[in-house]
């Protein structure tokens, strides 16, 4: 047997002699200096058992393995050392076998400052998704991709609900595939707009961030869905998560009411949430989001388009049935004592003397309905009694031109 290991060092020539009824092994060793090498192996001898069947005399080279003669240097990780004995019930599953419970040290934001690594709130969903990528056996990122306000912020509201993230990287995955691990169990969608990591979490918004009207979108293209209940509709979730209690895999069937085993269930694996009350969370909170979110508003805009973030709210005022015209208001003028001229951004197509009236305010109704008549292509005189009816409350009202005349 020869190998060679490259075309500079020397070849090692080897020799084994033995004969037996069962296949012979050998482990050869040689030293060689630290560094990276290509082998190759050849057989030098002829093959025997080429004229008689009678004999095997056949050569495999089963693998080739390095061991470093030094320790692995390994920042800001533990590392655990094993030996088991070599026998023939080894599989490659026998790294498996070797369970540990651990705490993870991870550095937090404190009033948008970063504290040492310590053992506090080290199950915090978000504590480790920023170690994954500010970490230098993560993405190695700076804080510069993070809005370190908004990641303190949503750290905190996670410690108040007592969500935990525990979980057991084991193979090589992306970060953004390690990112969802963690960011799934809270809800939580990670987005990278304008170079920087952005969290949004599934939940109501107090802020609307953009209003859409015929104005800014495009026409033709709003379109509104309704996904009709079916029987074939999942009620109740079989969830499978691996339980803080003993450490090891369990099921638990969830519903918003009964259990009913003649339905079927929705198999649900949860990965990395190991506390029972916050997957009985969870999982209600999926069957909600198929029993109430069965409306799809859809619509094409323009550059407005990129000013709400993903999951932001918005608002759209749009007159659905065609009996009706609409428009932006542009500004309000008291043309005399008793009158106020409504000026809109487009032209109306009128086709009597007298209209009916209703404004919205981000997609809300403001007031009572009133009359109103033409005054120009694009105005609509109201008396000033009416316009109080139409603007209950003036303060906010949104226009341009000139103040509000109330």
């Amino acid at each position: 047997i020869q190998f060679k290991f490259s075309e500079v060092l020397a070849t090692v020539i080897g020799t084994k002699s033995a004969a037996s009824r069962t296949p012979l092994s050998w482990t050869l060793s040689y030293p060689v200096s630290v560094g990276r090498y290509e082998v190759r192996v050849r057989r030098t001898n002829t093959k025997g058992g080429l004229t008689d069947s009678r004999v095997m005399d056949d050569f495999r080279w089963v693998g080739l393995k390095g061991i470093l003669t030094t320790n692995p240097q390994l920042q800001d990780v533990t590392l655990i050392y094993a030996r088991i004995v070599a026998t023939d019930t080894i599989s490659g599953q026998a790294s498996q076998k070797l369970n540990a419970v651990v705490k993870r040290k991870l550095p937090i934001l404190v009033d948008g400052v970063w504290k040492s690594p310590a053992l506090t709130n080290y199950q915090n969903p978000i504590w480790a998704i920023a170690d994954m990528i500010k970490a230098t056996y993560g993405g190695d990122y700076q804080d510069t991709v993070l809005d370190l306000a908004e990641l303190e912020a949503l750290a905190y509201y996670t410690e108040s609900r007592a969500d935990t993230f525990n979980y057991c990287f084991s193979e090589k995955i992306s970060l953004f595939e390690a990112i969802t691990i963690a960011s799934q169990t809270i809800r939580v969608t990670c987005i990278n707009r304008w170079n920087k990591f952005r969290f949004v979490r599934d939940e109501p918004k107090s802020i609307v961030k953009a209003l859409f009207t015929p104005s800014n979108i495009k026409k033709g293209t709003l379109s509104v869905d309704y996904i009709l209940p079916s029987p074939t509709d999942y009620q109740q979730i079989r969830a499978e998560f691996f339980n803080e209690v003993g450490w090891k895999w369990d099921t638990i069937e969830i519903s918003n009411g009964k259990i009913n085993p003649e339905l079927p269930f929705l198999e649900v694996r949860f990965e990395g949430i190991t506390n029972k009350t916050q997957v009985i969370r969870e999982a209600k909170y999926r069957l909600n989001i198929s029993r109430y979110r069965r409306k799809i508003v859809s619509f094409e805009t323009s550059t407005e388009g990129f000013i709400p973030n993903y999951l932001d709210q918005v608002r759209i005022s749009h007159p659905i049935v065609s009996w009706s015209s609409h428009g932006q208001i542009v500004s309000i003028t008291p043309v005399s004592t008793t009158h106020h001229d409504i000026l809109l951004d487009r032209d109306i197509t009128y086709t009597a003397s007298a209209y009916t009236l209703g404004t919205q305010i981000g997609g809300l109704d403001t007031g009572d309905v009133i009359t109103g008549t033409k005054s120009g292509t694009r105005t609509i005189r109201v008396t000033i009694a009416d316009y109080a009816k139409l603007f209950p409350t003036p303060s906010k009202i949104l226009y341009t031109g000139s103040p509000n005349p109330t």
